[in-house]
């Protein structure tokens, strides 16, 4: 579990993917995550079901870094990773009859500019 939302690496993607989750007081585990956006008031079944699968992009993505770091010696930097994880959830929400809609509430989890400032991923041209 270390790697998923403990480190600084995976939990600043996760910031900036969904920024709803910066006010919690201790780094998150899945669990809590899901609960939490299950319970955001203004999130409508599109925004919750989306989210739940921001998430599992972020898992998956995270995962597999952590796997070529270990197994094939291969290190993505926080903004590679970031954007792996956007072209993914865009490629696969463009194609849903909502995606306007998500794409207002969910501004950073497609394509933008993105730049790294002090270790923090900062989307500019919204």
């Amino acid at each position: 579990m270390h790697l998923l939302f403990k480190c600084d690496f995976s939990f600043h993607i996760l910031l900036n993917l969904i920024p709803d989750v910066e006010g919690f007081l201790f780094r998150p585990t899945i669990l809590q995550l899901f609960e939490f956006l299950d319970e955001v008031q203004r999130f409508n079944s599109h925004d919750k079901n989306f989210s739940f699968f921001v998430i599992c992009c972020l898992v998956y993505f995270i995962w597999r870094e952590r796997n070529d770091r270990r197994f094939s010696r291969k290190h993505c930097n926080l903004t590679v990773v970031y954007h792996k994880i956007v072209q993914a959830i865009s490629a696969k929400a463009t194609r849903w009859k909502n995606s306007d809609s998500l794409r207002h509430s969910f501004p950073t989890c497609f394509p933008s500019q993105f730049q790294l400032q002090d270790g923090f991923l900062e989307v500019s041209g919204q």
